[in-house]
């Protein structure tokens, strides 16, 4: 296993510790200190640093539930007590004051030793378990550390270092692409997802890898916390459904997240026993898994927002086909007087259309963009996806420059499928050259460009590089259509060298030059030789 060096934050104990601001600090930079708590997610590693401090210090790590049901032990006397878990034995205590007791209860008859007590985060009593801790501590004092996530460093060297990768930068640009990122800042995430794509492949849409990865996040991987669960609820699906209604609360209502005691509750962190839901034991399951994260002692909130949206629109969806919740409470709740989506709503209301297809085109017309940027629109049918290029182009009859607050194309993708190829011919072909059309036909080739391949549409995408009446950035993107297509249809390199000799004789407009670059990066050495390289060499354009 490959290991990185892990970061941690200390949480502040008192109003006058919060003016000193948060820094991180390595684990290893609280090796003097008599105690300490290590809290942290499900699944952040607290485990195994806790198994790396102790070999490497020389101490004893021994788990919560050992050190408190076998008899005192020659190992344990001496070294530093790393006491890993106290989550798995309060999982399952009806009354979680018992397990911690009987904690402080070993360690005043060891001696009271150095020690670190690692915890989940939803299951640290904060405040009030510090003081108590604080009588066993050997010098009467505790701090309580907060385990960083991964850093993008860290992930990329753990990715680096596993035989299974073949290519990192690959792998982080498919997580990239899937709005998954953020998620691999979680070791046990991280894992699984490593596991799951080199014992299959991604999942090939963007709703697909969400349903994927929510279901892997939310299995628990603990036994002791698994044991404790089936005492109560529980099921994927059903865990999921409680996971979504959190999340729909916490998005429209506007909330930071959720609070686990009674002291952390705010304006903007209500408590789970203030909501509206018919399964307490359900949310409380649920907030302990990893599609949650902690912000701080007591607190709680979703583990991505984009997972949030997600999961949010997969409830009110099954409510909506099969609740009878009317679409019209929800539209009420998120949007504005003028109807249209607010924008931090945009992602729950993209998924909603992906997921709830009675109501897809109503939710279509109010916010086109969205819907592509931030749902799937892969599994749509051909009306619905003409639906879409409709409001585009109604947006950029309203505003050609719509995109111009978010620029990303990839999510276009998933709307080039087969059953497009007609509705995009008619628009490429198009003697329309308004900025209206221009900005349409800009989305349709950022479609074709992360999506499937048109092979009868290459002699229009020609046509737009050779015609300067169109937009640079069309232009430019055509071609990178055609030059990621090249390398599967090698007919198309022979065709490319002509454009390129045509630029090069000024046959064809290249005022910056760049269309030549993409040329040339592309056929160099193979069809354009290192012989031959230097006649196309010339002053800039462009000075």
């Amino acid at each position: 296993m490959f290991l990185v060096n892990r970061t941690c934050t200390r949480v502040p104990e008192n109003r006058s510790d919060e003016v000193h601001g948060k820094y991180s600090h390595p684990v290893t930079a609280f090796r003097d200190l008599p105690a300490y708590v290590l809290l942290g997610d499900p699944g952040a590693g607290k485990t195994t640093v806790f198994q790396q401090e102790a070999e490497q210090t020389g101490g004893c790590y021994v788990s919560a539930r050992d050190l408190i049901t076998f008899d005192d032990r020659p190992e344990w006397h001496g070294k530093i007590l790393f006491i890993d878990g106290l989550d798995e034995i309060r999982a399952g205590s009806s009354d979680r004051r018992n397990p911690f007791d009987t904690i402080r209860a070993r360690l005043d008859s060891l001696g009271l030793p150095r020690f670190r007590l690692s915890c989940r985060e939803a299951d640290w009593l904060g405040f009030t378990d510090q003081q108590y801790l604080k009588s066993v501590s050997p010098d009467g004092a505790v701090i309580v550390l907060q385990l960083d996530p991964l850093t993008e460093e860290d992930i990329r060297q753990t990715l680096n270092q596993d035989p299974r990768i073949s290519d990192a930068d690959a792998f982080l640009q498919k997580a990239e692409d899937r709005g998954l990122t953020n998620l691999l800042t979680n070791p046990q995430v991280l894992g699984m997802l490593i596991q799951a794509v080199t014992e299959g492949d991604w999942p090939e849409s963007r709703q697909q890898t969400f349903e994927f990865a929510c279901q892997t996040i939310i299995r628990e991987h603990n036994r002791e916390h698994q044991a404790a669960a089936s005492r109560n609820t529980t099921g994927v699906d059903l865990q999921l459904n409680g996971a979504g209604f959190l999340c729909a609360a916490h998005l429209i209502a506007g909330t930071a997240g959720y609070a686990l005691t009674p002291d952390k509750v705010s304006t903007l962190h209500p408590e789970l026993a203030d909501l509206s839901f018919n399964n307490i034991w359900l949310l409380n399951d649920v907030i302990r898994t990893k599609l949650f994260k902690s912000t701080m002692a007591g607190r709680i909130e979703p583990v991505h927002r984009h997972v949030a949206e997600y999961l949010a629109a997969r409830y009110l969806a099954r409510r909506i086909e099969h609740g009878g919740l009317p679409l019209a409470r929800i539209l009420s709740l998120i949007t504005g007087e003028d109807g249209v989506v607010v924008t931090e709503l945009r992602g729950l209301s993209a998924w909603l259309a992906t997921l709830c297809r009675s109501r897809r085109p109503e939710l279509i017309d109010r916010d086109p963009l969205g819907i592509v940027l931030y749902g799937d629109t892969r599994e749509f049918t051909s009306q619905d996806k003409r639906r879409v290029l409709d409001g585009l182009q109604r947006e950029a009859s309203r505003y050609p420059w719509f995109r111009s607050a978010n620029w990303t194309a990839s999510p276009f993708g998933a709307m080039a499928t087969p059953d497009m190829e007609e509705e995009f011919r008619n628009i490429l072909a198009s003697r329309d050259r308004s900025d209206a059309h221009q900005a349409l036909v800009d989305c349709v080739l950022d479609a074709m460009e992360h999506g499937s391949r048109f092979e009868n549409l290459d002699a229009l995408l020609f046509g737009i590089i050779n015609d300067s009446s169109w937009w640079t950035v069309v232009r430019k993107t055509a071609l990178n259509i055609l030059l990621r297509n090249s390398r599967v249809h090698r007919k198309l390199k022979g065709q490319l060298k002509n454009l390129l000799d045509l630029i090069n004789n000024e046959q064809i407009d290249d005022t910056d030059d760049e269309l030549m670059g993409y040329l040339l990066d592309e056929l160099f050495p193979e069809e354009v030789t290192a012989s031959e390289l230097l006649n196309y060499l010339h002053t800039p354009k462009d000075s």
